[in-house]
C-alpha cells in the first residue's frame, strides 16, 4: 500500500480544507489556553474550558481525523470514496456547528444556540457515517482496520448523541445522573471510542507502513479491539446505572486495550527497517509513548483506597490534558506530516512523476519549522503539565505561551504544503 500509488482517492480540493480549518482551530485553542492559563486549574466543568476543549476535539481533531479518512480509506480498503458531494456537506455543516457550539459554550447559553450547533453536527456526522458505511460496503474485506474504523465512526456517533442529551439535561434536568458523569460519559466514549479506537484502526496500518514493518503479530490488535469494546459498553452503562464495580472492571478493560495496542507499536518499531526515523514518525511514536501518562493516572485513582472512582480536579484536568494534547494532538500532528504532503505532492506532479524530477514530499514543508515546533511543543506540554500538577499559574502561563508558538509553527507549515505550487527541478 503506498498513499502516492492509489488512484481512488478523493480530489485533494475535499482533505485539504480539513487540514487548514484543523491547523487554525489549535491556534484559537492555544491562544485561549494563553489568555486564560488560570482554567486550568480551575475546575473542568467552566465555560472557557469547554468552548476551548470542544473548539479542540471538534476543530481541531475531528476535523482533521474526518479529512484523513476520506484519503485513508479508499487506500486501506481499496475503494473509493462513496460520495465526495456527501463530503463537502459534512464539511460545511460540522464547520457551521462548532462555531455555533463554541459560542454557546463560552456564554454558557444551552438553549437555542446550542441546539442549532447540536442540529447542525449530528446532521454532519450521520452524513458522515453514512457515507463511510456506503463506502465499506463496496468491498467484502473485513479486516480488523475496517472494523477498528468503522466501529469509532459509531462511537462518534454516540458521543455526539451523548453531547445533545447532557445539554438538554443542563436546562432542563430530565435525567436524575449528575451531570458530571454524563459528562465523564459523553467524554470518554468520545476519547477511547472514537479518537484512540480510531488510532488502533489506522495506525496498525500505517505505522507498518511509514516504519517499513510487516511482520509485527496482530493477536495484540485483536486483543486491543475486544477489550476496548467491551470496556465502553460496560462503562456506559456502569456511568447510567451508578455501578463503581462495572467503572473499575471497564478502566482495566480499556486500560489492557491501550497497553496491547502499544505492544503491537512497540513490535513494529523495534522490527521496522527504516532504522532513521523523521521529525513526523519521531513525534508519531512519542505520542504512543505518552500514553504512559494517563494509563498511570488511572491506575493510581484505581489502587487509590480513598478516592478509587472520583479524580480530584487537578488530576482530572491532568488525565484530559494528556490524553487530549500529550497523546491525540501530537499523533495528528505526526501524521499530519505523513500524509498531507503526499496529498499536495502527488497532485501538483502526478504527471510527471516518472518523466521529470520532482522535490520529495518532505520538500513542501520546512523541516527546521517543523523540528522546532516538535520542541516547542514537548517543552510547552510538560510546563503545562507540571503548573496543573502543582496548581502553578506562572508555570501554566509560560507553558501555554510556548504551547501558542508550537501551535502557529505547525499551521505555518500545514499552509505551506497546501499552498505550495510544481516546481520542476
Amino acid at each position: 500500500m503506498n498513499l502516492t500509488s492509489t488512484q481512488k482517492a478523493p480530489n485533494p480540493s475535499l482533505v485539504t480544507p480539513h487540514f487548514v480549518i484543523g491547523g487554525f482551530s489549535i491556534v484559537l485553542v492555544s491562544f485561549i489556553l494563553m489568555l486564560n492559563p488560570e482554567i486550568l486549574i480551575q475546575h473542568y466543568f467552566n465555560p472557557t474550558l469547554l468552548a476551548a476543549t470542544h473548539l479542540l476535539v471538534l476543530g481541531f481533531i475531528t476535523m482533521i481525523c474526518i479529512g484523513a479518512l476520506y484519503q485513508l480509506i479508499p487506500v486501506i480498503l481499496d475503494v473509493k470514496l462513496h460520495s465526495e458531494k456527501m463530503g463537502w456537506f459534512t464539511l460545511s455543516l460540522l464547520s457551521i456547528g462548532i462555531i455555533f457550539l463554541v459560542i454557546a459554550f463560552w456564554n454558557f447559553n444551552f438553549r437555542f444556540i446550542f441546539y442549532l450547533a447540536a442540529t447542525f453536527i449530528i446532521l454532519a456526522i450521520t452524513i458522515f457515517k453514512v457515507n463511510l458505511i456506503l463506502t465499506a460496503k463496496k468491498t467484502t474485506q473485513n479486516s480488523l482496520e475496517k472494523k477498528f474504523i468503522l466501529t469509532a465512526v459509531g462511537w462518534l456517533f454516540l458521543t455526539v448523541l451523548a453531547g445533545l442529551l447532557f445539554g438538554i439535561n443542563l436546562s432542563n434536568s430530565y435525567i436524575s445522573i449528575s451531570h458530571l458523569e454524563l459528562l465523564k460519559l459523553h467524554s470518554h466514549i468520545g476519547i477511547f471510542g472514537w479518537f484512540i479506537q480510531l488510532i488502533m484502526g489506522v495506525g496498525s496500518r500505517l505505522f507498518p507502513m511509514f516504519l517499513l514493518s510487516y511482520e509485527a503479530d496482530k493477536k495484540p490488535l485483536k486483543i486491543a479491539f475486544i477489550t476496548i469494546n467491551a470496556g465502553l459498553i460496560i462503562g456506559a452503562l456502569s456511568i447510567l446505572f451508578s455501578l463503581k464495580i462495572g467503572i473499575i472492571s471497564a478502566v482495566i478493560l480499556v486500560i489492557i486495550a491501550v497497553l496491547n495496542f502499544s505492544r503491537f507499536i512497540y513490535k513494529t518499531y523495534i522490527n521496522r527497517a527504516k532504522k532513521k526515523l523523521d521529525v513526523g514518525m519521531k513525534k508519531s511514536v512519542l505520542a504512543i509513548a505518552f500514553l504512559i501518562i494517563p494509563l498511570i493516572l488511572a491506575a493510581v485513582n484505581l489502587l487509590s483506597p480513598n478516592n478509587s472512582i472520583e479524580f480530584n480536579t487537578s488530576m482530572a484536568l491532568l488525565y484530559g490534558f494528556a490524553l487530549l494534547i500529550g497523546v491525540i494532538s501530537m499523533l495528528i500532528m505526526g501524521l499530519t506530516y505523513k500524509t498531507l504532503p503526499f496529498i499536495i505532492w502527488l497532485k501538483e506532479y502526478k504527471n510527471v512523476i516518472g518523466k521529470q524530477k520532482t522535490p520529495l514530499p518532505k520538500d513542501l514543508y520546512s523541516e527546521k519549522i517543523q523540528k522546532f515546533q516538535l520542541l516547542t511543543f514537548i517543552i510547552g506540554f510538560w510546563f503545562i503539565v507540571i503548573g496543573i500538577l502543582f496548581s502553578m499559574i506562572l508555570i501554566i502561563q509560560i507553558g501555554t505561551i510556548i504551547f501558542f508558538v508550537a501551535s502557529i509553527l505547525y499551521f505555518i507549515n500545514v499552509i505551506k504544503i497546501v499552498t505550495h505550487k510544481t516546481i520542476l527541478l
